[in-house]
């Protein structure tokens, strides 16, 4: 599954841990792909900092630049999608509105 825990990592099992099984009864386990990475907070940097964040936190694709916003924060990002903080596939779409 999708997850931030390392590779081969096991993040679920049915039935649950402590359940009385039979012998012969099947026990599924869900492993990470470790595909995912907390996505930085963007917000305030300039385009060379926000591809070097990136980079540093390991996403492999360039973000997609979405319509500029008045904001006042002239070339700095303003809004960034997906929201900091959340996990996010390692070349998932990422995408940053910059003010002007």
């Amino acid at each position: 599954v999708d997850g931030l825990p390392p590779v081969d990592q096991v993040v679920a099992m049915d039935p649950p841990a402590g359940t009385e099984l039979a012998v012969d009864q099947p026990v599924t386990l869900k492993v990470s792909k470790g595909n995912q990475v907390l996505m930085p907070n963007l917000i305030g940097q300039v385009h060379t900092d926000v591809l070097q964040m990136l980079a540093n936190a390991g996403i492999t694709n360039a973000p997609t630049v979405g319509p500029a916003i008045d904001s006042g924060a002239d070339g700095r990002v303003v809004q960034q999608d997906p929201p900091a903080n959340t996990p996010v596939n390692r070349d998932g779409t990422i995408t940053v509105n910059y003010g002007s």
